[in-house]
């Protein structure tokens, strides 16, 4: 439902059902690239550092490099 809210140009909706996603699963590593781009494309760039910060720590924690790797390139374009 996030990626639909997504596609639709709806942040806030979306942001709210990744929300809910993260309070059942926080260990699902896409969400918080997913989140975190699409945060970063509406220029909310404090939440979208947020987010992926912790996207970032899960990764590590999962052992899952290729997603660290992702998130930190996304992380370094926020300067």
């Amino acid at each position: 439902m996030a990626l639909e809210y997504k596609g639709l140009g709806r942040v806030e909706d979306a942001l709210s059902t990744f929300e809910k996603l993260r309070a059942k699963d926080e260990n699902y590593v896409p969400m918080y690239i997913i989140c975190g781009t699409m945060l970063i494309e509406a220029d909310r760039r404090e939440i979208a550092k947020q987010w992926l910060s912790a996207g970032l720590e899960v990764a590590r924690n999962k052992g899952d490099a290729h997603a660290a790797g992702e998130i930190e390139s996304a992380l370094a374009t926020l300067g």
